[in-house]
């Protein structure tokens, strides 16, 4: 009988560790949510972050793309509904670094 009160005490911790994961990687993105634009302000590219996981951006006017997105601490990671990955990091201003552009939340 200790054997199953163990293995359900097992489980019930690993249940416990995996939300407050889940729960603090939602959190990145939430605090991470938001429209960026070039540093320059310029209309377009602009990333939208949005507090669900999603993303769009509008690459120059009437090119878009949308997809989903995670912040693992400073990285940004961006799938497309094609499969395509991006990359970008976030520096300790807020800005985010990617393609070559840096972005600032508006």
């Amino acid at each position: 009988m200790s054997q199953r009160i163990w293995q359900n005490a097992h489980r019930t911790l690993l249940l416990v560790v995996v939300v407050i994961l889940t729960v603090s990687l939602s959190d990145c993105a939430r605090k991470r949510s938001g429209v960026y634009v070039t540093k320059e302000g310029r209309s377009t590219p602009y990333i939208e972050l949005k507090s669900d996981g999603t993303f769009y951006i509008q690459s120059v006017p009437g090119k878009s793309s949308s997809g989903t997105y995670e912040v693992e601490g400073s990285t940004l990671t961006m799938k497309d509904e094609t499969g395509v990955t991006a990359r970008g990091a976030f520096q300790n201003d807020g800005s985010l670094l990617m393609g070559g552009f840096t972005f600032v939340r508006k």
